[in-house]
């Protein structure tokens, strides 16, 4: 399983002299415990709640202690609770530490094993408020966990970024469930992330721009894991482009309800489904490369739900979200790599599936009660051990306005790399115009994906690496950028 992590020993060996630790901004205070261990490097905890707009600057590491909320909710009409704007400019890394705050519990599972629960280090936007992430492909922002940090990071060291919104969700109990579009559900967020949902789909939480997630999730409770990204009723008004998602415990990115769109999502070894929509998501994402490498443990690349009315229909609004321009590389992961069920009419387009040792497609074909899934597929591409275990689904795959192709000779290049094919199905089109490693610049976590084979292209190949690093230091001696070259 490739794992690279991003490591500081030795730009922490490269620094010449130390300072003393400066005084922490408002709103910040000194760590009750050091990440680093060396004073040259500042260390600030955010205090929660934020209650005024905050700056976390590419200067320092920005530690989370616990439940770290941005704002206090503002009740479903947003009029009480108070708003903030977390600010996190290029560069800068967010730290999350269980070892040193939080001591674990733990449950029994319905198999008799005992399960140990992280009381966790997230981060959470509340409905009202705002992050706005602006990291640059040169700089990107870091999220990640303590042990990622200095060299041994592994899935479910932190607990992951929570954002909560006021947009249309389906989620509720039937009797309380939306009847149109136009209806407002609000609703408790999974893991304790507080409240999310309301009446407003273009709802605005702010931005994310080169912002990378690794080594989050966990098991939270019987009923509730900890995901990488979670986008729960957010809306259109917020914008999200060139993310990923590394090796979380859950789910790498999902979708409860709202309508926000993404672009250019990278999601590798993520521990169950890579992309997740559910509660009526009416967004649409494009340019979404999964990567689930051997022995990673990954489940599905895709699922999706919606809530059943109890009378012959889904409730509104539908998860009906577009998702186009995919690739998806799976290795020995034998689990169904795209689940669509409960009546959710998910929508892909120009996908590429490769999957040596699994499934390719598991569609339901409902209930009895009209819950059938009513999803489109257009230039899905597919070469799978088994295309799906379901007659039902096969059935379904062939009716009008449905296109998937299998062929297998137009997936060396997925395998050497992640392009897109002749036809322009997949993720990323070429070397020449990779949004992985845009002007060599590559923003994704160091070795999470496959090496990329440009050959014959013409061009340099991508460099891969931390490329925020000497952002974050600048002005410590001896500092230097790490990089690494993919052949």
């Amino acid at each position: 399983m490739i794992k690279k992590n991003l490591v500081l020993a030795s730009a922490i060996a490269a620094a010449t002299s130390a300072s003393v630790q400066a005084a922490c901004p408002a709103g910040t205070q000194a760590p009750s415990a050091s990440i680093i261990g060396n004073p040259a490097f500042e260390e600030c905890a955010i205090i929660s709640p934020v209650t005024s707009n905050l700056t976390l600057t590419a200067d320092r590491l920005w530690v989370l202690e616990g439940k770290t909320e941005v704002g206090i909710d503002g009740g479903l009409d947003g009029t009480s609770g108070t708003s903030a704007t977390l600010t996190i400019e290029a560069g800068a890394i967010i730290v999350g530490d269980d070892s040193t705050v939080n001591a674990n519990t733990s449950f029994t599972g319905d198999d008799g094993v005992v399960v140990n629960t992280p009381a966790p280090d997230y981060l959470i936007i509340t409905r009202g408020s705002k992050i706005s992430a602006n990291g640059t492909a040169a700089a990107p922002i870091t999220m990640t966990s303590k042990q990622g940090l200095l060299g041994s990071g592994d899935s479910g060291q932190w607990g992951g970024l929570y954002i909560n919104g006021y947009g249309l969700n389906n989620g509720c109990k039937d009797a309380y469930a939306p009847s149109a579009p136009t209806g407002t559900c609000e609703r408790s967020g999974e893991a304790a992330t507080g409240t999310h949902g309301g009446g407003d789909n273009t709802d605005d939480s702010g931005n994310l721009d080169y912002v990378t997630v690794a080594y989050a999730g966990g098991v939270y409770s019987p009923e509730s894991d900890l995901n990488g990204i979670a986008f729960q009723s957010v809306g259109s008004g917020t914008t999200v482009n060139n993310i990923q998602v590394h090796a979380n415990v859950d789910d790498g990115v999902e979708f409860y309800g709202g309508a926000v769109s993404v672009n250019n999502v990278v999601l590798t070894d993520n521990g169950d489904d890579s992309f997740d929509t559910t509660e009526g998501w009416q967004g649409t994402a494009n340019n979404v490369l999964i990567y689930q490498s051997d022995g990673s443990g990954s489940d599905r690349a895709f699922e999706s739900d919606n809530n059943k009315k109890a009378v012959n229909n889904a409730s509104l609004p539908l998860t009906n979200g577009t998702v186009s321009n995919v690739t998806i590389i799976s290795g020995d992961n034998t689990a169904d790599l795209l689940k669509i069920r409960r009546g959710s009419a998910l929508n892909l387009v120009d996908v590429a599936i490769y999957n040596t040792a699994g499934t390719c497609f598991n569609i339901d074909d409902g209930d009895g009660n009209g819950n059938a899934a009513e999803a489109g597929l257009v230039n899905v591409s597919y070469d799978c051990s088994v295309v799906t275990d379901k007659q039902a689904a096969i059935d379904w795959m062939a009716t009008a306005g449905n296109s998937t192709t299998a062929y297998l000779s137009s997936f060396n290049g997925y395998i050497n790399g992640y392009w897109e094919n002749e036809a322009g199905v997949g993720a990323v089109t070429s070397c020449a115009n990779d949004w992985t490693a845009p002007a060599g610049n590559s923003w994704v976590v160091a070795g999470t994906l496959p090496a990329a084979d440009c050959t014959g292209e013409g061009v340099n190949v991508p460099v891969m690496g931390w490329a925020g690093l000497a952002a974050l230091f600048a002005g410590l001696v001896g500092i230097t950028r790490m990089s690494r070259r993919i052949k």
